[in-house]
């Protein structure tokens, strides 16, 4: 009974973290009344083109600048580098309000078959001129879309590692060997047997095909000495993710 509560509890605080970085996600472009559909890009083999909206629900004209970048991640942080591989039209362009944007994209460079490929596009609210005789400060919106090229065949495979920092928190690393990303929505550790997390992430991620990603977690409590083994639990594009990690030293 008590594993079944446990395994309750844990599958709940899940659910929490996934939907307070969902929700999160959706906040940020709808206080800007700008709505975009769809929020991510999939290009099958073969396929070179897509064609996304966008919405101004607002009462004012927005310029917006568009832009595309290569998207990979090094030492476990996400890098984004200019890029002639991908294409979108028209790159500037005024939003009356009420008013609707198709946003072509296109593909100059030939697929991976092999591994995914990964791009961002940018929408960029270019900001107005100041209101005549106020000193104020228009904050303009920026949307980051992803944009993956598929390769033929797809596999999924994450490996975990977990070690501990000198300043007494967890390193924590998702190294992708699969061919196609991961996008993984919160994170929680456990020591195994336990209900009560040690750390937890509410934010969504995604973890490149043959790239990995890192995160620095604080734990609410002083891990003891002996601890060598904790567990992972998180959400997924591919469904639930939990897995022992063995803890290593600094």
């Amino acid at each position: 009974m008590r594993n079944l509560r446990d395994a309750t509890a844990r599958s709940l605080l899940l659910a929490v973290v996934f939907l307070c970085a969902f929700c999160g996600g959706l906040v940020s472009v709808q206080a800007a009344n700008l709505g975009v559909s769809p929020l991510r890009v999939e290009l099958a083999p073969g396929q070179t083109s897509a064609v996304l909206s966008l919405n101004n629900h607002g009462d004012k004209a927005v310029v917006v600048q568009l832009e595309a970048v290569r998207w990979t991640q090094e030492n476990g942080q996400d890098v984004y580098a200019p890029t002639r591989d991908l294409v979108a039209s028209p790159p500037v362009f005024t939003l009356e309000p009420g008013a609707v944007q198709l946003i072509r994209i296109g593909l100059r460079k030939p697929a991976d078959d092999g591994q995914e490929m990964a791009y961002r596009l940018f929408l960029q609210e270019v900001p107005g001129a100041l209101s005549a005789g106020r000193a104020t400060v228009q904050m303009a919106l920026k949307i980051s879309l992803p944009v993956f090229v598929l390769p033929k065949e797809v596999v999924r495979k994450l490996e975990w590692s977990l070690q501990r920092t000198t300043d007494g928190r967890l390193r924590l690393r998702a190294q992708n060997l699969g061919t196609t990303r991961v996008q993984l929505v919160g994170l929680v550790v456990y020591a195994p047997g336990d209900s009560k997390p040690l750390a937890s992430e509410a934010q969504m991620s995604y973890v490149l095909a043959g790239q990995s990603r890192d995160w620095l977690l604080t734990p609410k409590d002083k891990l003891p000495a002996t601890l060598s083994m904790l567990r992972v639990q998180s959400g997924s594009d591919n469904g639930r993710i939990e897995q022992d990690v063995q803890l290593q030293a600094p």
